[in-house]
């Protein structure tokens, strides 16, 4: 239940520099200056407050976002009001809304910053064009899907098949500093138990 979906090459990403060199290793392949060029004049940065909203339900996810600094939540929203977290990611990470973004339809997922947080991000028209002019790029696009799929299928594993204690203790080893942060009840649903279970189990974990 660890959060990182991409890997993580030791060195900060503070510029969009460090970004594009990060997404050229990843790819393993050295990116041409005219594709470096290009990805420097259109990867924007932004900062968002503490519970501030990047993405509503009902909206069109119109951006792919890079965590530099902060943590995001993804949730789901009941017809009663009850919210269902559906990953909490922290720097470095990619963000998208899978189904918004690629379909350019309403989102059902709501993105929400858990803390302040500073971002990179490119639009949807911006990266097509991109995957036109440096097909290249498109190595990197397949890529990150590739960890996104890793990533959920891994979650889906570890919901179905592991107890609610195994899967505090997978969570905690590697985020449990996220609770300086986030809800109890954020990380709980997050886990699929009740807060109740998850504050039974967080006790118990701490003694």
């Amino acid at each position: 239940m660890a959060t990182p979906i991409l890997p993580h090459n030791g060195r900060p990403i503070v510029t969009v520099i460090d970004l594009i060199d990060y997404l050229s290793s990843l790819s393993g392949v050295k990116f041409s200056p005219e594709l470096r060029d290009r990805l420097f004049s259109v990867v924007r940065s932004r900062s968002v407050k503490k519970l501030e909203f990047l993405l509503e339900e009902g909206e069109v996810s119109r951006h792919i976002f890079f965590i530099r600094r902060g943590i995001l939540r993804c949730y789901y929203r009941h017809e009663d009001g009850s919210e269902v977290t559906a990953w909490l990611l922290r720097e470095p990470n990619v963000v998208v809304a899978v189904n918004s973004f690629y379909k350019q339809k309403r989102s059902f997922e709501i993105i929400q910053a858990i803390i302040d947080t500073d971002l990179y991000y490119i639009s949807y028209e911006e990266l097509e064009a991109i995957y036109k002019e440096h097909p290249e790029f498109e190595r990197v696009g397949r890529l990150l899907t590739i960890e996104y799929l890793i990533f959920w299928s891994m979650q889906l594993f570890n919901l179905r098949m592991h107890s609610a204690e195994e899967r505090f203790d997978l969570w905690y080893k590697d985020d449990g500093d996220m609770l300086v942060y986030v809800q109890q009840k954020m990380v709980a649903s997050y886990l699929n138990m009740e807060p109740e279970t998850f504050s039974r189990i967080r006790k118990r974990y701490a003694k």
